[in-house]
């Protein structure tokens, strides 16, 4: 008995296993530009927006407990927190626009 495969049965199995690895790619898995992914970018877009928010509370939180006047700095800077984190995400979203339109000319 022969133990080593017909070389026709091996093409046909290579091509099979490279039609199926094409029927599995899924789109969230497709690359951008500089070779994220789409979903690596949507994460970083939310952690940039929650650590804004974050950050704010936190320096108000710190300034309202050294200068006594409970709770309105922090209030005034989780705003502003909010704000710097709504930004970034503009700005990265903004990028990754242009990123996609100047790879389609």
């Amino acid at each position: 008995m022969n133990d080593r495969p017909n070389p026709s049965e091996l093409d046909e199995l290579s091509k099979k296993i490279e039609r199926a690895k094409g029927a599995s790619a899924s789109p969230i898995s497709e690359r951008t530009s500089g070779g994220k992914t789409a979903s690596g970018d949507g994460m970083k877009m939310a952690t940039e927006l929650v650590v804004g928010v974050a950050v704010g509370a936190w320096i108000g939180y710190q300034l309202d407990q050294w200068l006594g006047t409970n709770p309105w700095l922090m209030v005034v800077f989780l705003f502003l927190g909010f704000g710097a984190g709504v930004w970034n995400v503009y700005r990265m979203a903004m990028r990754a626009q242009k990123d996609l339109t100047d790879n389609k000319k």
